[in-house]
């Protein structure tokens, strides 16, 4: 059972999420967090940062799905295999990063080629929507096999931006990270 209910904490009335459980038929204490300013911008911040991510996805599925007329279930696995070329040519093979984005971009055209490619034999037949879906769903699997058996499955990282202490904003923090993202 999730119960908001209101103290006062200081001088002004704070939310606090309670939960509760039920033992031996008594209503036990689990947990409580208040909602003070500096959590509330911490969340703000962070839910900025999540929504310009969403926002960079939807919109790439937009432009997919308004160019091609399908959803294109393989494009996340598409997304990850041009960030791992880009990892290995820039954390593997120290390529300088602008020139490492560049031959990114230049293998991403390559890629698009190669699955607009392999979509045209379904168009040319004249496949329903299912198989063109089917065949994207393949293609996402065969591509995350692929990332798995070039990559490995432990975590990488380009290490572009290192990891650095927040700034302060309205007793929030925000990484630099988060900022390049924004």
């Amino acid at each position: 059972v999730l119960k908001i209910e209101y103290y006062k904490l200081k001088t002004s009335y704070t939310p606090i999420l309670m939960v509760f459980g039920r033992k031996s038929n008594k209503q036990c204490y689990l947990n409580t967090l208040a909602m003070t300013p500096e959590i509330f911008v911490q969340l703000l911040l962070n839910a900025i940062v999540a929504g310009a991510v969403y926002a960079l996805v939807a919109a790439s599925f937009s432009i997919i799905y308004s160019t091609n007329k399908f959803i294109h279930m393989a494009h996340g696995s598409v997304i990850a295999l041009n960030v791992y070329i880009l990892y290995f040519l820039f954390s593997v093979l120290g390529i300088n990063f602008p020139i490492s984005v560049m031959l990114t971009c230049v293998g991403s055209m390559f890629i698009g080629f190669g699955i607009n490619k392999f979509y045209n034999q379904f168009r040319e037949k004249k496949a329903s929507l299912v198989i063109l879906l089917l065949a994207s769903i393949a293609l996402m699997i065969f591509l995350d096999a692929l990332i798995l058996l070039l990559f490995g499955g432990n975590l990488k990282s380009i290490g572009l931006i290192k990891a650095a202490k927040g700034i302060g904003f309205l007793g929030a923090v925000i990484t630099p990270m988060q900022i390049v993202i924004i």
